[in-house]
């Protein structure tokens, strides 16, 4: 959920029966974009209440609703990415890019042990936009590197890592040509 203003609000999901599936209270929200997390699966509506504000005299406005998780990796929280393109000029094979990227997962966010965790959302295909900031004057420039699709990931119990590997359409269409 991303919205402006709203500290307090219920996010509410109800299946086709208008019955409630889950609903999820925040309140003292500060940030900017928010992920309230519950078992949202086979729902047909979903209702966000804002209940309080941060600003007053002002609207509360809801930017966009997601549909999934957003994560966004910077800094100390990136371990390690790369970035693979390779172009066979003979053109027997199609070029597929491949994304790496190792985040720091210290707090078991893709353990598949951990029933609150993101594991259990990770699906093959799920979009993958890679990034790279450039800090000019105080200001940080994004510079968008591609759209990729996940293909694959582990998590690394013993360097408390989790790694995943991202590859681009082509790569699906590599099965239809042989």
């Amino acid at each position: 959920l991303n919205s402006e203003y709203a500290t307090d609000f219920t996010v509410t999901a109800y299946d086709n029966s208008d019955v409630v599936i889950d609903s999820i209270d925040v309140t003292g929200n500060t940030l900017v974009q928010v992920v309230p997390i519950g078992q949202l699966y086979q729902y047909r509506k979903i209702e966000v209440i804002i209940k309080k504000w941060s600003k007053p005299f002002r609207r509360a406005r809801v930017c966009e609703v997601d549909f999934g998780v957003v994560r966004v990796y910077e800094d100390d929280k990136l371990i390690r990415m790369s970035l693979v393109e390779d172009m066979d000029l003979l053109s027997s094979q199609l070029p597929s890019p491949e994304f790496k990227f190792t985040v720091d997962n210290a707090n078991r966010e893709f353990n598949i042990l951990n029933p609150e965790g993101f594991y259990k959302f990770l699906q093959e295909r799920q979009q993958v936009i890679a990034e790279l900031g450039v800090e000019l004057t105080g200001v940080t420039e994004y510079v968008p590197l591609g759209n990729y699709l996940l293909w694959d990931w582990t998590s690394d119990e013993g360097s408390l890592t989790a790694s995943f590997t991202a590859r681009t359409n082509l790569d699906l269409m590599s099965g239809f040509l042989s």
